[in-house]
């Protein structure tokens, strides 16, 4: 799990900037002028095979988490300390 934290969470500077646009267009699409450019620049971005590579990772990287804490739940581990957010990806 230790090289999948360390690809997701250290991007490289094309998928960074790639990221880094995606943040970009989405708030200029929610804002008042936002036009149809930006939903066609997200739909590029998001068909991109570098990107399309990270958020597979990344799902993986949440999988492997959500296996964790419910493995920790079910054998009621006195470690496992709920949160007020306990259960909401379940």
């Amino acid at each position: 799990m230790s090289d999948l934290l360390e690809y997701i969470s250290k991007p490289n500077i094309s998928l960074l900037v790639k990221l880094g646009s995606i943040v970009v267009h989405v708030e200029e699409l929610l804002s008042p002028s936002g036009h149809g450019y930006d939903k066609i620049a997200l739909e590029q971005l998001l068909s991109d095979p570098e990107v399309k590579t990270w958020c597979k990772e990344m799902d993986k990287f949440k999988s492997k988490i959500i296996e964790r804490c419910k493995a920790l739940r079910c054998h009621k581990n006195p470690k496992f300390k709920p949160t007020t957010n306990e259960g909401r990806y379940y």
